[in-house]
């Protein structure tokens, strides 16, 4: 990324953890209570040095003031935080950088990020979910949509990192995991991704979303759910990082809304197309 963030920083301190994860230093203590931490951290910076390298060049001037928000507060996308603007806008940033993989002319500008994909501009509505309360999920997302109506694109997708609605240290926790898991962690995320999205306001969102709350859909097109997690491997003994299959919700099916949502799993080296 050509940027190089202090140690003392959160991602500074994940890019350590990533880097020495495979050192006997940590795998002489993978049961260790701080094993959680250091497996988020990793996964996470991981991920996205990953989706930002080479990002830079393609995204222009219109991002240039999310990259020194790198270093302000815990901007990783795949462990949970608090709701800020650095936090927020590093998720715009991680989307955008996201589309310059498979997209061109991407810009930051409502209704968050827009570019170019298949002869169509196309409006990216980037949304963290924070709150337990479904009725306030429903709002990000319904707000979401109010900002690609308004927007000055052709279609709009809807992208929500819901990484704080993960219970992540049940995820790796040795004495809430069964024989199976160890052997087959893609059971365990179909399982959980199951029980996540049956808690979140699906129903509600439909209502909303089908009868134009706060006006008519026009450009809507699906909202897509970003769930990183950690699961049982045996690989490492305990724990490896990988996405939960998110839940693609589309309004409008058609050819559009599954190609970019390919594209974007592609992006992330993972099905978003996935529906539990």
């Amino acid at each position: 990324m050509g940027r190089f963030p202090a140690p003392s920083t959160p991602l500074g301190r994940a890019l350590d953890r990533l880097e020495q994860l495979t050192t006997t230093r940590y795998k002489a203590s993978l049961r260790r209570p701080s094993l959680r931490d250091i497996l988020l951290d990793a996964s996470g910076a991981d991920i996205l040095t990953h989706v930002l390298r080479h990002a830079e060049p393609k995204l222009g001037a219109t991002f240039v003031g999310h990259w020194p928000l790198l270093t302000q507060g815990e901007v990783l996308p795949t462990r949970e935080g608090p709701s800020g603007t650095a936090r927020n806008k590093i998720w715009e940033l991680f989307v955008g950088a996201l589309c310059t993989h498979f997209a061109t002319e991407v810009q930051a500008e409502e209704p968050d990020v827009t570019c170019n994909f298949l002869r169509s501009r196309i409006g990216v509505a980037c949304k963290c979910l924070y709150s337990t309360s479904p009725a306030k999920q429903a709002a990000r997302i319904v707000e979401g949509a109010r900002q690609i109506e308004a927007s000055n694109v052709d279609f709009g997708f809807i992208l929500a990192n819901i990484v704080n609605l993960l219970p992540h240290t049940d995820l790796i926790d040795p004495k809430k995991l069964s024989e199976r898991d160890y052997h087959d962690p893609v059971a365990r995320v179909d399982r959980e991704a199951k029980r996540i999205f049956t808690r979140l306001p699906l129903a509600e969102l439909w209502t909303r979303l089908s009868d134009g709350d706060g006006g008519p859909r026009t450009k809507t097109r699906a909202v897509l759910f970003f769930a990183p997690a950690l699961v049982p491997a045996p690989e490492v003994g305990l724990a490896m990082a990988m996405p939960i299959a998110p839940f693609f919700f589309r309004m409008v099916a058609s050819d559009l809304d599954l190609r970019f949502a390919e594209a974007l799993g592609t992006a992330l080296g993972h099905d978003l197309t996935a529906v539990p």
